[in-house]
């Protein structure tokens, strides 16, 4: 028998073609237009909606993560270097570059929510702890005009009580520059809420 007589599944080439078809099918699919367009509809279709916006965790402790939270949510100031202390229920940060502590007591006697705003010895540094106060206070109580928080601490910055409320349930201590024997302290602010828990 010829070899042209042979019937054309036996030929070599007539495999080879097939062989190449296999192969090379996948790739002309994908670059068809409506092809993706169907694929990309159904990927669309198959994913589960989840609407739900997953919290960030700062700190371990529910209400500094939750202060955390809420202050970066109302204030442009940045809140960094986020640290845990030496109890659970103490953390270390710098908000606007002013170093910072959190202590959350509320499972104490004491029953509260402190955050303590340390500056220097220089004067710029009581305007800049005032700033960073301005900000903590508004996100311990969005309620608090911003002209009642600074009209609070600026009444007091100069009298002999450094001591105020802002109002019931959050009160504030400033700890301004004094001259000493040994040179000048520095300045803090701390701020105690008994409420901020409860919200």
């Amino acid at each position: 028998m010829d070899n042209n007589d042979k019937k054309i599944w036996k030929k070599w080439w007539f495999w080879s073609i097939i062989f190449l078809i296999i192969i090379i099918s996948p790739f002309i699919n994908t670059n068809n237009p409506n092809s993706n367009q169907t694929n990309n509809e159904t990927q669309t279709v198959n994913e589960p909606i989840n609407n739900e916006v997953k919290e960030i965790e700062y700190a371990e402790d529910n209400l500094i993560n939750k202060f955390i939270t809420d202050f970066k949510s109302s204030s442009s100031y940045e809140l960094t270097d986020i640290e845990k202390g030496n109890i659970n229920t103490k953390y270390f940060a710098y908000i606007n570059g002013q170093y910072c502590e959190f202590l959350n007591s509320t499972g104490s006697l004491a029953n509260c929510f402190n955050i303590t705003i340390y500056g220097g010895n220089e004067e710029e540094d009581i305007n800049k702890i005032i700033n960073v106060y301005k900000e903590v206070i508004k996100a311990l109580d969005s309620s608090i005009s911003e002209s009642y928080i600074n009209d609070a601490i600026m009444e007091h910055i100069k009298s002999p009580s450094n001591s105020f409320k802002i109002n019931d349930s959050i009160s504030v201590k400033l700890y301004p520059i004094v001259e000493l024997s040994y040179g000048k302290s520095k300045c803090k602010i701390e701020i105690t809420t008994t409420i901020y828990n409860k919200k």
